[in-house]
């Protein structure tokens, strides 16, 4: 059974995010929940992909295509095969399916707290509405859940052991190459900070519930040296990573 995961992507920082910021390495999940909300309130339209109307997989495809430049297969049939089966826990952008009709056949975007962004074609409200996991509807049609947007991307640890840990040897990663970098070990509010070429270029602040919980963020870097720090409230170094972003030579 899925089960929902305390995320540090709040439904109010998703609502506050602009394309203003475009500018600067939104994570992946952000860029993909922003740009399925700019299509809120959209008409649904059978066969369409644009903002004239859409219809469940017109929806997941164009906001797949502009939010992380990866093209998806049009159908919900051939959606349901993609990416990873997720058995537990949901993040935000994994793609949840739905047996309306028999067998795969609607399919929406996670968005955290139970709920997913979709094209619906009847109910109450049609178009791009958002939804919860929780309403009979869904929970009894619900099919399982595929994750398409991390799959072969690096994956790095921060442990937040409450000193400062050996900076590692310079890593070299692909720019433009999303990173997965997790929390975990540690508790309360956690700022993570991305810095390059010695400026600080943005942060982010996470919470922790206990030591068991862990927060994934998915960062995209652009090419240069980085410096990512994990600090608590009271500004304590908790964990510190370096790497740089380039090819090799």
């Amino acid at each position: 059974m899925i089960r929902s995961f305390c995320l540090s992507i709040l439904l109010s920082t998703i609502f506050l995010n602009t394309l203003g910021a475009l500018n600067k390495p939104l994570f992946v999940r952000e860029r993909i929940i922003n740009e399925a909300f700019a299509y809120l309130d959209t008409p649904y339209l059978y066969g369409g992909s644009d903002s004239k109307g859409v219809d469940c997989s017109g929806l997941v495809f164009t906001v797949f295509k502009n939010a992380v430049d990866k093209i998806l297969p049009r159908r919900v049939t051939d959606l349901y095969y993609q990416g990873e089966e997720i058995v537990d826990v949901l993040l935000p952008g994994d793609l949840l399916f739905f047996d309306t009709t028999g067998g795969p056949s609607h399919v929406g975007i996670y968005i955290g707290e139970q709920r997913f962004i979709h094209a619906a074609s009847a109910g109450t409200k049609t178009g791009v509405i958002i939804s919860s996991l929780a309403e009979t509807y869904y929970s009894a049609r619900m099919l399982g859940a595929r994750r398409l947007v991390h799959l072969n991307f690096p994956e790095i640890t921060l442990l937040l052991n409450g000193r400062e840990q050996a900076e590692k040897v310079a890593l070299l990663l692909t720019p433009g190459l999303p990173v997965n970098f997790i929390l975990s070990k540690g508790s309360g509010l956690i700022s993570f900070k991305a810095y390059k070429d010695d400026q600080e270029y943005f942060s982010r602040l996470v919470k922790l519930a206990n030591e068991d919980d862990f927060s994934i963020l998915w960062f995209t870097p652009s090419e240069g040296r980085w410096t990512i720090r994990a600090e608590d409230q009271r500004g304590i170094i908790l964990a510190v990573f370096n790497f740089k972003a380039g090819r090799e030579g």
